[in-house]
């Protein structure tokens, strides 16, 4: 600032509370109005979990059906709205292996999307999607994968992004692991 002095924005707390910072600017020696921001940190807000509810199950064709069931949970007493989750498979499985999406079920106020694929459309839900407050809502996903000679381990992580009244935010789903007969 011309004929001020600058001081860089406070660092934010990582604790839930309440906090109140001053802005006022110098200039020629004189200061402005003291002008007060208050910052409210939060509580987690949501939480997903990913998990492979049964070992993967060997079919009669040499393929695998791997079923996973995605839980969403609001963790605040406000409506979260437009609730999206995104789990994009071409980040999971080698090349050499072939993925089908054979099922896709939600509970509550989550919407599927009917066009997920998990390749090309990575939106598992539409966004009008909802996650009413302190509830816990699901995904079933069931994928048919053949290993084409894959022998090894599958990690995945899925990221969910939701409307709060306080803002846009995002979380990422534990990473469960896929092996042991793959």
């Amino acid at each position: 600032t011309a004929g001020g002095t600058f001081i860089p924005v406070p660092v934010l707390p990582g604790v839930p509370g309440v906090y109140t910072y001053y802005v006022s600017q110098t200039i020629n020696g004189f200061e402005s109005v003291r002008v007060p921001y208050t910052v409210t940190m939060l509580d987690k807000v949501a939480d997903l979990q990913k998990v492979l509810s049964k070992a993967p199950a060997l079919q009669t064709d040499g393929s695998f059906l791997l079923p996973f069931n995605f839980l969403s949970s609001n963790l605040r007493n406000e409506l979260l709205d437009s609730v999206t989750i995104k789990d994009d498979l071409t980040k999971v499985f080698p090349s050499s292996m072939q993925f089908e999406v054979v099922d896709i079920k939600a509970s509550g106020k989550l919407i599927t999307n009917a066009s997920y694929n998990g390749n090309s459309q990575i939106d598992m839900l539409s966004n009008t999607s909802q996650l009413p407050p302190l509830q816990t809502d699901s995904i079933q996903l069931t994928l048919k994968v053949i290993a084409n000679g894959f022998s090894g381990t599958l990690n995945n992580a899925a990221e969910q992004t939701a409307k709060s009244p306080y803002d846009v935010f995002k979380v990422t789903s534990n990473d469960p692991t896929v092996g042991n007969g793959l």
